[in-house]
């Protein structure tokens, strides 16, 4: 492989890493709105919570434009591992919320 297919392949990859990065960071907003409405949780970011005392509207802006301007940040240095590192972690630790919400659901379905 020549080293300009190597590297589209790296920024397809990056790329769409970023976007279920975005897309866990939406299912995530909308878990924990749902969470803190029926009263099961609160949210556990300063942040975010600041945000949420403001309303939902601006909790869903807020967490959308965070990760927005993070993902452009990471994007802008993608030819870095570190920014690499960080969009790999970060879509496992979404990952991760998005099992934790999916099994907090099941439990409260069933239980």
């Amino acid at each position: 492989m020549s080293d300009i297919a190597k590297a589209l392949e790296q920024v397809i990859l990056f790329r769409r890493a970023e976007m279920i990065l975005c897309i866990l960071n939406l299912l995530d907003a909308g878990a924990t709105l749902y969470w803190i409405q029926s009263g099961l949780a609160t949210e556990a970011n300063p942040i975010m919570n600041h945000a949420l005392l403001h309303g939902v509207h601006t909790f869903a802006i807020a967490k959308i434009f965070l990760v927005v301007i993070a993902a452009g940040i990471l994007w802008s240095h993608r030819h870095l591992l570190l920014s690499r590192i960080g969009v790999a972690l970060t879509s496992v630790v979404y990952a991760g919320l998005a099992g934790i919400h999916i099994g907090g659901a099941i439990l409260k379905t069933l239980g």
